[in-house]
């Protein structure tokens, strides 16, 4: 019989508040007129709220279980059984 167990786990992930393809105002044209551009983006641009990278996702950690049994026959025959068992404790945010 032999028994073993895994624990994983996974640190959370950062992402960014942003709002895409936002036109630009009228003093942000004001502005690109004063500094000599002939025109502004083409689908204006991202709107960043906070730094990027400001928010995480939580992490989480899983516990996983195996159990594994050989049955010995005759000679090299060993059946075995198994039985594996994920995520133990059912946590998962």
């Amino acid at each position: 019989m032999s028994l073993s167990g895994l624990w994983r786990v996974d640190s959370g992930l950062v992402y960014s508040l942003v709002a895409r393809n936002q036109p630009i105002t009228a003093t942000q044209a004001g502005i690109l007129e004063a500094a000599g551009y002939p025109d502004g983006p083409p689908n204006g641009g991202p709107v960043f709220f906070g730094e990027r990278g400001s928010e995480t996702f939580k992490g989480y950690g899983l516990l996983d279980l195996s159990v594994n049994y050989s049955i010995p026959v005759m000679g090299h025959a060993r059946p075995w059984l198994k039985l594996d068992v994920f995520n133990v404790f059912t946590t998962r945010s």
